[in-house]
């Protein structure tokens, strides 16, 4: 009866190649890309059904308010990643978590807009404010759970100068998940 190998995978030893890194910023630089399409068809939707009009019963300073503490804590990704570059593992953990804390934060002033009932649902302003609303919520949850996984990668298996990917691409996606709510904002509650 032969052994059964219950070693668990560990995380690749061997930096990436300045060719396979190149490849893998390439493919992510696509898939960001792809992810920017539902926020304009969102933007037109917006435009299309309510015009310029912004209700009066949307509460600015919550919305404001998420659209600060993402612009935080997307700075705080960008300090993670830049501490990854320079191999300084409990800075990443750090920022990471930062990160994280200040997007649950981010999603949980999103969700009060959700849920606080302020804007009348059935008018067209309403219909197309919690549709946004909805999937900005989605996108930060997607978010706060990659850089989750980011932050166990870090603790579980360190992070090297030269193999970095996993923690650059969560902080670049949050980045753009913090910048897609600003631009949501801006698009909801000033123009």
């Amino acid at each position: 009866m032969a052994s059964a190998n219950t070693s668990l995978p560990t995380e690749r030893a061997i930096p990436l190649s300045k060719r396979e890194l190149r490849a893998l910023r390439g493919g992510f630089t696509l898939f960001i890309i792809s992810m920017i399409i539902p926020f304009l068809v969102l933007i037109n939707v917006r435009y299309i059904m309510a015009d310029s009009y912004v209700s009066p019963e949307a509460n600015q300073m919550i919305g404001l308010s998420a659209a600060i503490v993402m612009l935080i804590s997307a700075g705080i990704a960008r300090a993670g990643f830049v501490a990854a570059r320079k191999d300084n593992q409990a800075n990443v953990q750090l920022s990471l978590a930062y990160a994280m804390a200040t997007g649950i934060i981010g999603l949980v002033l999103v969700f009060v807009q959700l849920v606080d009932g302020s804007v009348n649902p059935v008018s067209h302003f309403g219909e197309v404010f919690l549709i946004i609303l909805g999937t900005v919520a989605f996108y930060l949850i997607c978010g706060i759970l990659t850089l989750f996984s980011a932050y166990r990668r870090v603790r579980m298996h360190g992070v090297g100068g030269l193999n970095y990917w996993g923690v650059e691409s969560a902080a670049h996606f949050w980045m753009f998940v913090s910048l897609a709510w600003i631009v949501m904002y801006v698009v909801m509650y000033l123009i």
